[in-house]
């Protein structure tokens, strides 16, 4: 985690390379933390940074490098590290729809208004040892609403552990307010909940 006070204009970015003697990794991590100012990045998925990656076993050692590309003003940068496994995780995708979801599968409670759709509902893991789904939610609102937050949660059913929670802002465009996601999971049951601003659900298992 990275926190910063007093700091008028940041932007970081970072680097980490892991190394054993068999295999080596590095991961550019954009915009890790940026306000009052702009940080462009790459809009294809980093793994290791938006997604899980999947690495050979072995012990590794951890290089971290952070950087700015723009500053101005002055404070302090707190930096804290801790690692932790992900079992599933929910990426965003964008805001566009999917070209076609004739096949895909409609949470239970949609209208017309607001829906959760999922283009499949059971899946093999691949050479990365997760499966993958694709999930689009959209809410129809009225001219005067504003941006909303959406809130996402996966759930293990076999554990009842909320795996992974996911929230953003989502701008309305065209009276609609939308996400697709990617969603990256080990083998088990899941539960995909959005919890705001609607609340619908959908299982799926990762075989």
């Amino acid at each position: 985690m990275i926190g910063a006070q007093k700091a008028y204009d940041l932007s970081l970015s970072a680097r980490v390379d892991l190394v054993s003697k068999d295999a080596r990794y590095s991961i550019d991590m954009p915009c890790v933390l940026y306000f009052n100012t702009s940080c462009p990045r790459v809009t294809v998925i980093i793994y290791g940074y938006d997604a899980p990656l999947r690495i050979e076993p072995g012990r590794y050692s951890l290089g971290l490098k952070i950087y700015w590309t723009e500053a101005e003003g002055s404070g302090k940068v707190r930096l804290s590290i801790s690692t932790r496994a992900y079992n599933a995780s929910i990426i965003h995708l964008g805001h566009t729809a999917p070209q076609d979801t004739t096949n895909w599968i409609t949470a239970e409670g949609s209208t017309r208004s607001y829906t959760l759709l999922l283009n499949k509902v059971e899946t093999s893991t691949k050479d990365s040892g997760y499966g993958e789904f694709m999930a689009y939610a959209c809410i129809f609102a009225p001219p005067q609403e504003g941006d909303k937050i959406f809130k996402f949660e996966i759930t293990s059913l076999d554990t009842g552990k909320i795996e992974y929670h996911l929230e953003m802002p989502v701008e309305k465009k065209n009276a609609t307010y939308s996400a697709t996601l990617l969603i990256k999971a080990v083998p088990v049951k899941y539960r995909l909940n959005i919890i705001q601003p609607v609340e619908l659900s959908l299982d799926l298992i990762v075989k």
